[in-house]
């Protein structure tokens, strides 16, 4: 008998489908409340990885999300045709996509929960307010800081939304990021430290940041990163009340509520509780909502994926910006938001370590052979490289939804998610002055280049909007508290419930919206 076979028969007080930023955080408080939780996770408890990174195993070999061939997403972008992607997938393993984040966490500004009624509604959007106040949501960020132990700069940006203090000093950072500070200022910005969930020194069975610079795409070596499998996840299970069962996938949602499990063995389990928390994903609690014919008509609907403008900028491997004694150093860690209300948030990093992709990209700058060799020499010895990256909100559109593809299906043979998305009037400029602004700062340094890699591309594991929270039925699919409309105990508490992003990654607010919404139920 497996252990989810023997689990079924048992008696809960919450089944949580999911274990990344919403469900982690859901089942943590519930457990510590006295409640008995059983956290249901479709991909496999992953350890830490060795502190010399695999490039090959976490990034092209399908380590966090399924092979395309296994459970397709189906793409559909622009009115192109459809076709099988991983697109829409953040990560399925315990821990979610927390796992591999670069956990650069931000709050969502004040204006982001009542956008439509401060600014009104633009045209060709369903923008619409939170039924949650920024007010209302501050405490449970102040928790979730507090609890993972977020460093940054207290009061260093002007235009961050009230808070309690950092918990923990920024994480150190390479010595270039004084002069891209000092360029930021002279062309009129404020930057400041990039807030980020990395611990400066050991704490709660975590270890510090060793510096190696792998964050994201790759699992932290030593719990260092505020992932759910390393923060709250291993404190809900010390508790006693919550068990997390890997590899239990979730194809069907029953009023009751229940749900029906697959296991490794390929056998199907009912499981009842007295709550069900939706946390798989915007994109796949949606489908499982679709699936089970559940929510009503805004299933899918609204989807969210944060936007953005990237490039670099490149310089002899040299002093003072580039010193040998520093290169080991891998953050930047400069953040800018002086134009979040019309773009959003701006970030100024080194680039990612991993060496495949970088050769590959070098690969693709010219002819092979001798004049390859001699630009891999140029760019691994005897160039440095600063980036930046950006996160830029994209509205809610009836053109961006999740549906269901019949014509698609999984190796169980359930219907794939088919993501439809569009570009809205608009974007393309917004995207354009963030990124005119981060050319500018990085001019201001003297590089040898500087080149636009995106102009505009959407990050997709970074979603909301799906199953977005409201008053009115007709115009949402789950109430204040995270619960379906009409269903009584199915609550859904990752970024689908979020009706809007911002302009930061929303996995600080999917955290505390979570943490609200378990208080709700305890109460």
């Amino acid at each position: 008998m497996t252990e989810l076979a023997a689990r079924a028969g048992e008696r809960w007080d919450a089944i949580v489908v999911g274990s990344g930023a919403g469900g982690g955080v859901a089942a943590w408080r519930l457990a510590t409340a006295g409640r008995r939780v059983l956290v249901l996770e479709k991909g496999p408890r992953l350890g830490r990885r060795p502190l010399v990174p695999d490039e090959i195993g976490s990034c092209r070999r399908d380590e966090f999300v399924p092979a395309v061939a296994d459970e397709p997403h189906v793409w559909v972008a622009d009115g192109a045709p459809p076709r099988p992607s991983y697109e829409g997938w953040t990560a399925c393993c315990v821990g979610g996509g927390t796992v591999h984040m670069s956990a650069m966490l931000y709050r969502m500004h004040d204006e982001d929960f009542d956008a439509a009624s401060r600014f009104g509604v633009p045209a060709g959007t369903t923008l619409a307010d939170w039924p949650v106040t920024a007010a209302a949501l501050r405490p449970y960020y102040d928790r979730v800081q507090r609890f993972v132990g977020l460093a940054g700069a207290t009061g260093a940006n002007p235009f961050e939304p009230a808070s309690e203090p950092y918990p923990a000093p920024p994480i150190r950072a390479h010595p270039a990021a004084e002069p891209v500070m000092a360029a930021a200022r002279a062309a009129g910005l404020h930057p400041y430290p990039t807030p980020r969930g990395l611990l400066g020194v050991a704490a709660a069975g975590r270890g510090p940041c060793v510096l190696c610079g792998f964050c994201g795409s790759y699992a932290c070596p030593t719990g260092a990163k505020a992932s759910t499998a390393d923060t709250f996840l291993p404190a809900a299970e010390a508790n006693g009340r919550c068990v997390v069962l890997p590899g239990a996938r979730v194809v069907g949602l029953v009023p009751g509520p229940a749900v029906i499990v697959v296991d490794g063995a390929g056998a199907r389990h009912r499981i009842a509780a007295a709550r069900v928390l939706l946390a798989a994903s915007a994109v796949e609690s949606a489908r499982l909502l679709l699936l089970s014919r559940l929510g009503g008509p805004q299933v899918g609907r609204n989807l969210l994926f944060s936007l953005e403008t990237a490039g670099r900028a490149t310089f002899p491997y040299a002093p003072p910006l580039f010193p040998a004694a520093a290169d080991a150093l891998p953050f930047l860690g400069v953040s800018v938001q002086d134009r979040y209300r019309d773009s959003g948030t701006l970030v100024f990093e080194r680039p990612h370590p991993n060496p495949i992709l970088r050769a590959l990209r070098v690969a693709h700058d010219g002819p092979l052979g001798a004049p390859l060799v001699a630009r891999l020499r140029r760019t691994f010895l005897e160039e440095r490289e600063l980036v930046y990256e950006s996160f830029i909100e994209m509205l809610p559109r009836p053109g961006a939804r999740v549906e269901l593809e019949e014509a698609a299906v999984d190796r169980l043979g359930v219907p794939a998610a088919r993501i439809v998305v569009d570009t809205l009037p608009g974007e393309p400029e917004r995207a354009a002055r963030l990124g005119a602004v981060a050319r500018d700062v990085l001019e201001r340094l003297g590089p040898a280049r500087v080149t636009e890699d995106a102009a505009l591309r959407r990050t997709t594991f970074l979603q909301g909007g799906t199953c977005r929270m409201g008053r009115d039925p007709d115009a949402s699919v789950v109430d204040a508290a995270g619960q379906v409309h009409g269903v009584p105990g199915l609550h859904v508490v990752d970024g689908g419930a979020l009706p809007t992003l911002g302009g930061v990654p929303p996995t600080l607010t999917i955290m505390a919206n979570a943490l609200r919404i378990a208080e709700l139920l305890i109460a």
